[in-house]
């Protein structure tokens, strides 16, 4: 919201502004006489006496593009600002900043705060926890600047480096109370950012020594050709990618000042020379936690000092003080290299928080005709049935729309179609028409349906579909039917698939069990009728149909009389057109 708010998305020169204050707390100690801290995303008044906690008031004019009026956004209120500012703060000025004051006291008290640490925070983390943190003039300077890059980062770099900070900055509070996971949420605070890096390609030695060892037997004596085939597909395991991709972004992005003046006071700091093998354990312990929950190596759990790195297994490790300096410097790194821009086009909108953006009912937009594409189709088709499901059990209020706009592309389009696009085409102008009344239907629509009528006789879901809706038997083989049923479930949610509604995936169900039942085999019947109420839970008519199907396996199984036993064979028309 920091970004948003600072109008860098806007368009409108008309604004509506609020001025926003909340309290932060934090354990840094301003400059002598320092009276308020100007960024270019809100500013700071420190108080005016220091008694265990610092208490700092922040404020940020929360700005918006257009005038007032009803249905206009007044405020999300302070919250989500006073959250991102006490992140990039804590991060930038390498502190605890925080809007609540108990979690702060717990950070930087004496104590270990979990059965899982065995000494409080600020041993494992240098100056971050400490009781009382000295800030200097140079701080401000690189708080503010850091601010006005990240602010003028694209918004798209903007949210990826304001979700590395959060997490970076979440990994450090965890250390009070799980240093497991903190850990390997500084290692994900770096991971994030190196999604989009394009590294070298990864080589054979990058592949596990233990299983390249075990490949390279297998592949002796075989062709030349062959082995570096075989090597080359696994070498594109994503596992090796993501580690790989992880340790060139940190190498890429690491100045040489990390190794000199940044280094300068630190215990044990990480040399470039064991830089690739530290970076690589960081990446592996955190595989491990996430995969098995391995502890962190005892070299880091139990601190005897501030070192960056250790030994473990004879190889270089980073200790939580190590990772914590190097993510921070990556994280520098990546708003001070990123493309700045003073204004972007971004609907911005979407990104206010407690907004969730929910999918509409069909009878918002399968009329909508504009922009239509072949090749949806078929969510066109998913729409309407979902309607005509509504008729057909008496949802109050349930309607059809009037889609005649939708169908008049239907006709031009139909004729030149991919047989895949064609069908449900087909299958929605034929419905409509079919349920409509006489005088609502589209000049010469009979030509058309006749001339594509034979689309829909052979086993298609379109055409299973057309006969749930029309109330009408389904009377093909049942190993047709088992291979439709099939197919379904891998195609619903394909973005090319067809979803039906509830009331029909049922109805599928039931018609392949009745199916099964007629040719006598009780057993598929039944196993299908199980497997429907594992995929239909809400559905009660599949355990009334099998144990019906237990007690008289003679009865048959009518999807209409179990679904719609009060249904109509037609569905009422839909309103007349304006």
């Amino acid at each position: 919201m920091l970004q948003i708010v600072s109008g860098k998305f806007y368009t409108d020169e008309t604004r509506r502004r609020n001025i926003m204050r909340g309290t932060l707390y934090s354990n840094m100690r301003p400059p002598w006489r320092c009276e308020r801290i100007e960024t270019a995303a809100g500013s700071l008044q420190p108080s005016t006496a220091f008694r265990g906690l610092r208490t700092l008031s922040y404020e940020i004019v929360e700005e918006y593009e257009g005038a007032e009026g009803t249905g206009v956004l007044v405020s999300i209120g302070v919250d989500p600002f006073l959250k991102d500012f006490a992140s990039i703060a804590s991060f930038a000025l390498n502190v605890i900043c925080t809007p609540d004051p108990d979690l702060l006291r717990r950070l930087v008290g004496d104590q270990p705060l979990s059965p899982s640490t065995i000494s409080p925070p600020r041993t494992y983390v240098a100056r971050v926890f400490d009781s009382e943190v000295n800030i200097s003039e140079v701080d401000l300077d690189q708080l503010k600047g850091f601010i006005q890059e990240l602010m003028a980062l694209k918004r798209s770099d903007y949210l990826a480096a304001v979700g590395a900070i959060r997490t970076y900055v979440t990994g450090l509070h965890r250390i009070g109370d799980d240093i497991d996971l903190a850990y390997t949420l500084l290692v994900a605070s770096i991971e994030s950012l190196a999604q989009n890096f394009k590294g070298p390609d990864a080589q054979w030695d990058d592949y596990d020594e233990r299983k390249r060892t075990a490949v390279d037997k297998a592949l002796k004596g075989a062709v030349e050709e062959t082995g570096d085939r075989v090597r080359k597909a696994l070498l594109k395991v994503e596992h090796i990618g993501l580690a790989r991709r992880f340790r060139s972004f940190a190498l890429e992005n690491l100045s040489p000042s990390y190794f000199r003046q940044e280094a300068e006071g630190q215990v044990r700091p990480v040399g470039k020379a064991d830089l690739i093998e530290a970076i690589s354990q960081a990446y592996t312990i955190r595989s491990k936690y996430i995969h098995t929950l391995a502890p962190l190596p005892k070299q880091i759990s139990n601190v005897w000092d501030l070192g960056e790195t250790a030994s473990h297994d004879r190889r270089p490790i980073l200790t939580l003080n190590g990772l914590a300096r190097m993510a921070r410097h990556l994280i520098f790194a990546y708003v001070r290299n990123g493309p700045k821009v003073e204004k972007e086009s971004y609907r911005y909108q979407s990104d206010f928080p407690n907004i969730v953006q929910l999918e509409m009912a069909p009878q918002y937009w399968v009329w909508q005709h504009e922009g239509f594409r072949p090749d949806i189709a078929r969510q066109k088709l998913g729409g309407f049935l979902s309607l005509i499901t509504s008729v057909q059990q008496k949802v109050p209020d349930a309607t059809l729309v009037d889609i005649r706009d939708l169908l008049r592309k239907y006709e031009l389009l139909i004729p030149r179609a991919k047989a895949a696009h064609r069908l449900p085409m087909v299958a929605l102008y034929g419905l409509f028409h079919v349920l409509v009344r006489q005088e609502d239907r589209l000049p010469d629509s009979s030509k058309l349906v006749e001339r594509y009528d034979k689309l829909l006789e052979p086993p298609s879901l379109e055409s299973l579909a057309v006969r749930f809706a029309l109330s009408r038997d389904v009377e093909w083989p049942a190993d047709e039917i088992a291979l439709l049923y099939d197919g379904y479930y891998k195609q619903k949610y394909q973005k090319s698939g067809l979803k039906l509604p509830d009331l029909y995936e049922t109805a599928f169900a039931l018609t392949l069990a009745e199916a099964h039942r007629e040719d006598g085999n009780i057993s598929a019947a039944t196993k299908t009728l199980h497997g429907a109420i594992d995929n239909q839970p809400k559905a009660k008519a599949l355990q009334v149909a099998l144990e019906a199907l237990a007690s008289k396996a003679d009865a048959p199984i009518l999807w209409r009389a179990l679904l719609l036993p009060d249904a109509i064979a037609r569905a009422p028309a839909p309103p007349a057109p304006d």
